[in-house]
């Protein structure tokens, strides 16, 4: 169970460091340095980015809370049949992966559609007063900051779990007998590597 919260403990950090990285520094600044308005439609920006930030981060949870239930279950029970160890390995060997998947969805939706709803919003009631253009511009800002964001979380999440799976191999070895074949090690060594 320790590796496990070892790993929680470092996706988590990860997150952080890569959404600094990502949405706050690079997004807050292309949008604050590259716009001239006045400051009151700055602070409307800012409440639109502090909304959507909320959206996506709830779906970005929910996301993880899913996709980590099983590697959970795993150093949470004591006995392993063979069966749910080979579904494990490819769970933990997956992840890496879906953390794409997990940055990318809740970006796009969670974030995206609340801050692009929210502006034409503003502009059509007069708050905020530039072209619907932008909305397009920095809905194609926020899909390269996504990609960048799930690029970093990506490599990132491939080091933080390492030590689980070496965790999830010793213990599978002790408990059961299993054996991870060297063709199976080798091809997540050398997708590591490559990645």
């Amino acid at each position: 169970m320790e590796a496990y919260r070892s790993f929680i403990f470092r996706l988590i950090r990860n997150y952080l460091i890569g959404s600094l990285a990502a949405v706050f520094v690079v997004g807050t600044v292309v949008m604050v340095s590259t716009l001239q308005i006045p400051n009151i439609q700055f602070v409307r920006l800012i409440f639109i980015v502090l909304i959507s930030l909320l959206f996506m981060l709830v779906a970005e949870l929910i996301t993880l809370w899913v996709q980590l239930g099983p590697i959970r279950q795993f150093f949470t029970s004591e006995h392993h049949e063979r069966d749910e160890l080979n579904h494990m390995y490819e769970k933990i060997h997956r992840f890496p992966g879906q953390t794409i998947y997990r940055i990318m969805g809740p970006h796009m939706l969670g974030f995206s559609l609340p801050a692009a709803g929210l502006t034409i919003w503003m502009i059509s009631t007069g708050w905020l007063e530039f072209p619907y253009l932008y909305i397009v511009v920095a809905a194609a800002c926020a899909f390269l900051i996504a990609i960048m964001h799930a690029l970093i979380e990506y490599y990132l999440t491939v080091r933080a779990i390492r030590p689980c799976y070496l965790r999830f191999v010793i213990e599978a070895k002790s408990n059961t007998g299993w054996n991870l074949h060297w063709e199976d090690a080798f091809s997540y060594r050398s997708s590591v590597n490559f990645s």
